[in-house]
């Protein structure tokens, strides 16, 4: 939570020069909408970030069943002093892949 998966981030930074070649489009899932954007330029490299052709917040879910025990209790108790459901936003990602295919055209 928060952070990028290990993984990602090494594959990242081993090929950085080569995604600097690419179209990229960045999201992130998350729970707080209004950190989205924030998360974005922090877990990904400067560099990457303003290569970008496309970057959002989809929203996100909990799914409990897949976590292990301390993301589970944090995530429950996210949950509980919350006022509200935790959804993909099905209108960002609508919007995202909209704007990902009209600059790729």
């Amino acid at each position: 939570m928060g952070r990028m998966r290990k993984e990602i981030k090494n594959f990242i930074k081993k090929n950085k020069n080569t995604l600097m070649e690419k179209n990229l489009a960045l999201f992130i899932c998350g729970s707080n909408e209004k950190d989205g954007i924030k998360q974005i330029n922090k877990v990904f490299p400067s560099e990457i970030v303003s290569h970008s052709i496309a970057t959002s917040f989809l929203g996100g879910e909990f799914n409990l069943d897949k976590m292990g025990f301390y993301d589970k209790k944090i995530s429950q108790s996210i949950i509980k002093g919350a006022n509200r459901e935790f959804n993909l936003d099905d209108v960002a990602i609508e919007e995202f892949i909209q704007e990902i295919g009209i600059i790729i055209k």
